[in-house]
């Protein structure tokens, strides 16, 4: 839907050299910071570790609203829906 598949863009130049690009950030980028969190559960209590992956959605969505992303009535529906699960999820019996 967004028109990349079109033959504009699929013909253009820089597209191999802008792919390459970017499976070599994600490939190095990813690894890098799987590394570092493991690393950093490794050394850290289990309450820090599960705070830190709590908290990332959260940073994760400041930032997409920083750079001009909606959040909108759905999208809040959906995070109450998936914290609703966390905590059904982990509630003590």
């Amino acid at each position: 839907f967004s028109g990349f598949f079109t033959y504009e863009v699929l013909s253009a130049p820089t597209l191999k050299p802008a792919l390459l690009y970017m499976v070599i950030l994600s490939l190095f980028g990813t690894a890098i910071a799987k590394v570092m969190f493991n690393r950093l559960v490794h050394i850290a209590t289990p309450v820090f570790a599960s705070s830190v992956t709590y908290l990332m959605p959260i940073i994760a969505v400041f930032w997409g609203v920083l750079d001009g992303e909606r959040f909108g009535f759905l999208q809040a529906v959906a995070t109450l829906i998936i914290l609703i699960g966390v905590y059904l999820a982990h509630k003590r019996k």
